[in-house]
């Protein structure tokens, strides 16, 4: 029995490099942000893809540069953050990662928040696995959903909305003062 049918072979993602995107270095003002975490041989695989902005709502340029993976903002190109991974027998561990902290670039100084933006990257954005938006306790309502796109956009597992109520179409237009409120916030993390 002859099969007239040919499948297409899958696409396989594109694997993100150090000249995938443009890119600075991670300057010498760091700190070093107590992130521990192990991921299984296949988890690591997928890391290792990195990622590489479609669109300009995909605010991050990930890619791996053996031992460390690396983050960068699209718009910018400066890198935030810089995670050292090794691997042996079958499990890959996480044994250092920085955080920028020259004040030009990036002005967060909470390293305890900054690991776990780090977490939701690799976890929900690299691996595409459910992962909770750590959201500032400082911010809520619409101020709230404007901060997490602007820091993550629409770079993140196709099955979740790019915010509460988008499928919908519910949600309200955000206000003057919302917006302003934003803007002030995102200004002091933030420094273009």
């Amino acid at each position: 029995m002859e099969n007239d049918e040919t499948l297409e072979p899958e696409e396989a993602p594109q694997r993100a490099a150090a000249d995938s995107w443009q890119r600075s270095p991670m300057p010498p003002q760091r700190a070093r942000l107590k992130y521990e975490k192990t991921f299984r041989a296949e988890e690591f695989a997928q890391i290792q893809l990195g990622l590489i902005p479609q669109q300009m709502e995909d605010k991050w340029f990930i890619y791996w540069e053996e031992p460390w993976l690396r983050f960068h903002r699209s718009w910018t190109g400066l890198c935030i953050y810089e995670v050292r991974l090794e691997e042996a027998d079958g499990v890959c561990s996480v044994t250092e990662a920085w955080a920028n902290r020259d004040p030009e670039q990036y002005t967060e100084t909470d390293d305890g928040y900054d690991a776990q933006i780090l977490d939701f990257l690799i976890v929900g954005l690299l691996l595409g696995q459910p992962a909770e938006f750590p959201m500032p306790p400082s911010l809520s309502g619409e101020v709230a959903e404007v901060y997490r796109h602007s820091l993550v956009g629409y770079s993140r597992p196709s099955s979740e909305p790019a915010c509460p109520g988008e499928s919908s179409g519910a949600e309200p237009p955000p206000t003057k003062s919302s917006l302003r409120e934003f803007f002030l916030t995102l200004l002091r993390r933030f420094r273009k």
